[in-house]
């Protein structure tokens, strides 16, 4: 290309010729025109702008959330919290006053309230007059004690061996097992003439106290007065050693009538007093005292 040759240059469609001399002053004008345009163009944008964050201060609102939501439940908790402690103490209460007041109601004496047939009472009934708790004292005696045995025919076997001496022994069944008593005294000392006796025979005895224990039952007061006088008379049947048939069949009249607590006894009790004449009052008197046991568990 020569240097006089003219240049042809398209700028936005429109032709323009120039000649070599004139192109540079030509370009740098149009550099000129654009840099211009371009900072014309850039004053007229709306600039984005950063905006910083101080993360303490965000920290301290969420804390501040936090916070404001604890207070909103805090009178639900302390709530839930004042009715756990007070139905705790409200309960406690009510189980003490539950358990005092079964204590008393086990402690009092139990009561038969009176049967009404017709709109009437019938006063010759024990069984249905008012019952009252009785303590029944113990009864107590020495006794010699020929063998204890786990089979009623075993403790008899050695009772016949009893009987070749002119003993009349009793067998006492007691906690399933058969007690074999030969004789009975108010003491011990009562008895030793009996044990030496037995002992030079070639008999294993020996004496020891035997009781009934005492109880408290609810009987009425018939009852009550009826027992005592049964312990005195049988007491006084072993000081003096022998049956007053007197005084036993007073007892046994005396029985009150239609005794639902006495009625095993009295039937038992008539039975002893009929086999007097059969057999030694020192085995009658084993006998009633085995008998006398029933008042208890019944």
């Amino acid at each position: 290309m020569s240097k006089d040759k003219s240049i042809v240059v398209k700028i936005d469609g429109k032709r323009l010729t120039s000649d070599r001399k004139g192109y540079s002053k030509d370009i740098e004008k149009i550099s000129r025109d654009e840099i211009a345009a371009a900072e014309d163009s850039s004053e007229d944008r709306i600039h984005t702008y950063t905006r910083e964050y101080d993360i303490t201060s965000i920290g301290n609102q969420s804390a501040i959330h936090k916070i404001n939501k604890f207070d909103m439940f805090k009178p639900i908790i302390i709530a839930i919290a004042s009715a756990l402690i007070v139905g705790s103490i409200l309960g406690f209460v009510m189980l003490k006053v539950i358990v005092n007041f079964d204590n008393s109601l086990n402690s009092s004496p139990a009561i038969l309230v009176p049967d009404k047939e017709n709109g009437t009472n019938n006063n010759d009934d024990t069984s249905s007059q008012d019952r009252t708790l009785y303590t029944i004292e113990p009864l107590s005696a020495f006794v010699i004690q020929g063998g204890i045995f786990s089979t009623l025919e075993n403790a008899n076997k050695i009772s016949s061996q009893f009987n070749e001496l002119g003993y009349s022994p009793f067998v006492w069944e007691k906690d399933n097992q058969f007690f074999l008593l030969v004789q009975v005294g108010e003491k011990k000392e009562d008895l030793q003439e009996d044990i030496n006796f037995l002992t030079e025979n070639g008999l294993d005895v020996y004496g020891k106290e035997w009781v009934v224990d005492g109880k408290e039952i609810q009987l009425t007061k018939q009852e009550s007065e009826w027992i005592t006088s049964f312990q005195q008379t049988w007491v006084a049947s072993l000081n003096e050693g022998k049956w007053n048939d007197e005084k036993w069949n007073t007892l046994f009249d005396s029985l009150p009538e239609k005794s639902d607590r006495l009625t095993s006894f009295q039937s038992e009790l008539k039975d002893s007093i009929q086999q007097v004449n059969e057999k030694e009052s020192n085995h009658i008197l084993l006998s009633i005292w085995a008998d006398y046991q029933s008042i208890f568990s019944n």
